[in-house]
């Protein structure tokens, strides 16, 4: 009797064992659940600023972000995630997003590291790079769009940008897609390339400063301006420009 009723109370602690492990592993996994969805939530609106550190933001089946956390300082404030460097630390950031995911705004600031950015769709995007290489793909901003480059190359390629403003200092900047929208460009020097996925003919090219390194399909043009169209690009400063379309103006 004894022995019978150890072995109920055995299989019974055993049971509660069992059943408080499941739990225990449920509770983990809705914590870490709601720390998902908050943080894929609070990501919409993404800040980055990186001295060393390369970056690299691609489509994936699941929200990831992969770095050394000695490195690297994640935070989220205000429904806001800032990603920063510890101590001017050199590391990778390798940051998956979801297909059906898109930025309300996305902020990037880097100075010796390299960008890599592709298949993303934003609101709002800035980017200023010091000195590394950019390389952006697929492409889809579709309000506001801010590039700042001093010594570094930028290469754009297969994306569509909203009012678009450009400054160059001495590196260079190749776009392939569209612009659409009012769109500046500032150069002190450096070179740009528009090849631009679409008519000539839609565009407006205001040329607001004496600048004898401006060509559009490949003819020199010299202070003139193009008003066969409603998007604008208007060209301010010295340094290198080719635009080229689909149209050649006449």
């Amino acid at each position: 009797m004894r022995k019978k009723l150890l072995y109920i109370i055995i299989s019974l602690s055993i049971f509660v064992l069992i059943l408080i492990a499941i739990n225990l592993v449920d509770i983990i996994n809705v914590k870490k659940e709601r720390e998902y969805q908050k943080l894929k939530s609070a990501l919409k609106v993404l800040y980055i600023e990186l001295n060393n550190s390369d970056l690299s933001i691609i489509r994936g089946e699941k929200l990831n972000i992969d770095y050394n956390k000695k490195d690297i300082d994640i935070t989220i404030n205000d429904k806001k995630v800032y990603i920063s460097e510890k101590n001017n630390q050199s590391s990778n950031i390798e940051i998956a997003i979801p297909n059906d995911f898109t930025f309300n705004q996305l902020s990037i600031k880097t100075n010796k590291g390299n960008i890599n950015l592709s298949s993303i769709v934003c609101e709002f995007f800035s980017v200023s790079s010091e000195s590394g290489n950019v390389s952006i793909d697929n492409f889809n901003i579709t309000n506001k769009t801010d590039l700042a480059i001093n010594s570094s190359n930028m290469n754009i390629k297969d994306s569509m940008m909203h009012n678009v403003d450009v400054f160059i200092k001495d590196g260079s900047l190749t776009y392939d897609g569209i612009l659409d929208g009012k769109n500046e460009i500032n150069t002190s020097s450096g070179t740009l390339n528009f090849n631009l996925d679409d008519k000539l003919d839609n565009y407006q090219i205001i040329i607001l400063d004496n600048n004898k390194n401006i060509k559009v399909n490949n003819k020199t043009i010299n202070n003139e301006s193009y008003t066969k169209g409603n998007k604008i690009i208007k060209i301010n400063g010295k340094g290198k420009i080719e635009i080229n379309g689909d149209v050649t103006y006449e």
